[in-house]
C-alpha cells in the first residue's frame, strides 16, 4: 500500500435500521474467519440519529473499525428520517492503532450517502469490496507507512482533512487548559471514559502519552457503548475511549476518570466539560496549567504567522485570528496585545491561587521584585523551549493559501497538531529525565521502602506547579507508580521567607 492509499480491508458492511428488527446487518462480505457479530451497535452509537452525519470509530477483536454515518429526510413512512452507515475493518499495526483505517472514510462517507438513500441497492458495496478487499496473494505488511520513528503527520497521507492526528486542534478548543490536567492523569495509566452527545467526539483519538516507553501508552479503545461492558471490566490496562451513552458514568467501577460534555441545549456557546473522578472529586487545571495554555497559544499563533508570512514577521505580536470564534466560551482575550483569561473561565477551568502561594508570591515581591521577575522569565524559556527546532512537512513550509483554500486550512491544522505533540512529549521526556535525576541523587531505603525528598525547585524543573496540591497529588502517585518511592515534599511543615514563617 502506498501512503495516501487506503489500505486492504477485511470486512465491508451496511447497518440500517429495521422498524421490526432494529438495527440490522443488511448486506455484508468479509473475509474468512471475521466475525461480524455485534458491528451493528459499535457502527450506530446510541443518539447518532440526532446528527446528518458522522463518522465513528471503534475496536472489535483485532481489528480497528471505522463506520460512516449519513441520514436524509424521508417521508412519514420512515418517521421523517432514514439513515445508514457504512463499515469497515483494517487489520491494526503496531504503531498505528487505526490501521489508517481513515483513509477509507471518504469511499464510506460517499457509500453511506446513497444507502441511505437507496438502501436495497448494492452495486456500489460491491464494486468497493473487491477493490478494497485483502487479496489472498497479497502479502500485507505489518508495518506503518511512516519509517520508524516518524510521526504520521509528517505522511503526506495528512492530506486527507479526516486524519484523526489532527483532532488535537479539537483538544484545544474543546479542552483548553483542562487538556494538560488530563494528560497527568493519562501518564498515571487511568481508565478514562469520555462521555458526549452525538456526534462522536474524535478527542481520544490521540490524547495518549506521547512517548516511546510503552509504560506510559493508554490502550485507545475509541467509541465504546453498552455492549462493551464486558470488555471495559476485563482491560486490564490503561485505556482512553470515547461513549454516547450516558447511563456508562454512572457505572463507577468501569473507569477511573470521565470527562462529561454536557449538552449545549440550543445555547450559542456549548459549556465547558467537566472532568471527575470516578469518587466524584473534580478535576481541574493548575494555574501552570493557565499560564502554561496561554504560551502555548502565543507560540501556535507565532508560528502559523510565520507559516504565512515567513518575510515578514514581528515577533511579540500576536496578529488578530480572523477565523470564526470557537462555540463555547472564550477562555482568552486579549488587552493590549497581550493575551490573557477571562474571568468567567478561569473561575470554570481553573484552580483559584492558594493561600499559601498568595502569601509567598506577595513576601517574595515585597523582598525582592527581581526574583519573582527572574522566575517568571525561567518558567517561559522553560516552555518556549518545549516547541523550538521543530521540522515541518515541506508541504506545510510551502504557500498553497492561494492555491487551494481547504489544503491551507489542513495545513494550519497540521501545523497545530504537530506541535501540540512535540510539545506533549518533550513535556513528558522532561519530567521522566527531571525525576530520574531527583531519584538518582536523593533516594534513600528506610524502614518500609524507598524515600526521596523533592523540593519547589524541582517541580518547577519538571513544568509542574509547586503550590498545587493536585501536581503534588500527581508527582506523588506517578513516582510511586514508576519508581516504587515515596515522596517526601520540602516545606510541608511550612515555608519561612526572611524568617516569617507563611503557612
Amino acid at each position: 500500500m502506498s501512503a495516501g492509499q487506503p489500505p486492504s480491508i477485511a470486512a465491508l458492511f451496511l447497518i440500517v435500521f429495521d422498524r421490526t428488527r432494529g438495527y440490522t446487518i443488511a448486506w455484508s462480505r468479509s473475509l474468512p474467519g471475521v466475525d461480524l457479530e455485534g458491528i451493528e451497535f459499535k457502527c450506530l452509537p446510541s443518539g447518532l440519529h440526532s446528527v446528518r452525519e458522522d463518522v465513528v470509530y471503534f475496536n472489535h477483536g483485532a481489528y480497528a473499525g471505522v463506520s460512516a454515518f449519513a441520514a436524509v429526510d424521508a417521508d412519514s413512512e420512515h418517521r421523517g428520517r432514514q439513515f445508514a452507515a457504512v463499515g469497515t475493518l483494517v487489520k491494526v499495526h503496531r504503531r498505528e492503532p487505526l490501521g489508517h483505517s481513515w483513509l477509507c472514510i471518504e469511499t464510506l462517507q460517499a457509500l453511506a450517502q446513497a444507502s441511505a438513500t437507496t438502501s436495497d441497492r448494492f452495486e456500489a458495496l460491491e464494486e468497493a469490496w473487491e477493490r478494497l478487499r485483502v487479496q489472498p496473494s497479497a502479502s500485507q505488511s505489518t508495518k506503518s507507512d511512516c519509517p520508524e520513528g516518524v510521526d504520521r503527520l509528517h505522511g503526506p497521507g495528512f492530506v486527507s482533512g479526516n486524519n484523526p492526528a489532527l483532532s488535537l486542534v479539537n483538544d484545544l478548543e474543546t479542552l483548553g487548559p483542562l487538556l494538560f490536567a488530563l494528560y497527568r492523569e493519562a501518564l498515571l495509566r487511568k481508565r478514562i471514559l469520555i462521555c458526549s452527545p452525538a456526534p462522536v467526539l474524535p478527542i481520544s483519538h490521540d490524547l495518549r502519552p506521547s512517548s516511546p516507553d510503552h509504560r506510559l501508552i493508554s490502550t485507545p479503545l475509541f467509541s465504546v457503548g453498552l455492549t462493551d461492558v464486558g470488555q471495559l471490566q476485563a482491560a486490564t490496562k490503561s485505556w482512553i475511549a470515547c461513549t454516547t451513552e450516558k447511563v456508562l458514568i454512572e457505572k463507577r467501577d468501569l473507569f477511573d476518570l470521565v470527562v462529561d460534555f454536557p449538552p449545549d441545549n440550543g445555547r450559542s456557546q456549548h459549556p465547558w466539560p467537566e472532568i471527575r473522578s470516578a469518587d466524584s472529586r473534580h478535576i481541574r487545571a493548575t494555574q501552570r496549567d493557565a499560564r502554561r495554555f496561554i504560551g502555548l497559544q502565543r507560540e501556535l499563533a507565532r508560528h502559523r504567522r510565520s507559516a504565512r508570512n515567513p518575510n515578514n514577521i514581528k515577533d511579540g505580536n500576536i496578529e488578530e485570528d480572523k477565523r470564526p470564534a470557537g462555540r463555547r466560551e472564550p477562555i482568552l482575550r486579549s488587552e493590549d496585545g497581550l493575551l490573557s483569561y477571562s474571568p468567567s473561565a478561569v473561575s470554570t477551568l481553573v484552580e483559584p491561587e492558594t493561600w499559601t502561594a498568595a502569601a509567598y508570591h506577595s513576601l517574595l515581591w515585597w523582598a525582592s521584585a527581581t526574583d519573582a521577575d527572574e522566575a517568571e522569565s525561567e518558567e517561559s524559556i522553560a516552555d518556549h523551549a518545549l516547541l523550538q527546532d521543530i521540522t515541518l512537512p515541506d508541504l506545510m513550509t510551502s504557500d498553497v493559501s492561494n492555491e487551494d483554500p481547504v489544503l491551507a486550512r489542513r495545513c494550519d491544522s497540521q501545523t497545530v497538531a504537530l506541535m501540540v505533540r512535540t510539545y506533549f512529549r518533550r513535556w513528558t521526556e522532561r519530567l521522566i529525565t527531571a525525576i530520574d535525576q531527583v531519584v538518582e541523587t536523593h533516594e534513600t531505603q528506610e524502614t518500609g521502602g524507598y524515600y526521596c525528598g523533592f523540593t519547589g525547585d524541582d517541580l518547577r524543573s519538571m513544568g509542574l506547579d509547586e503550590w498545587s496540591p493536585s501536581d503534588r497529588h500527581f508527582l506523588r502517585d506517578f513516582v510511586w507508580l514508576h519508581f516504587a518511592t515515596r515522596i517526601v515534599f520540602e516545606g510541608e511543615e511550612g515555608w519561612e521567607i526572611c524568617g516569617v514563617k507563611v503557612c
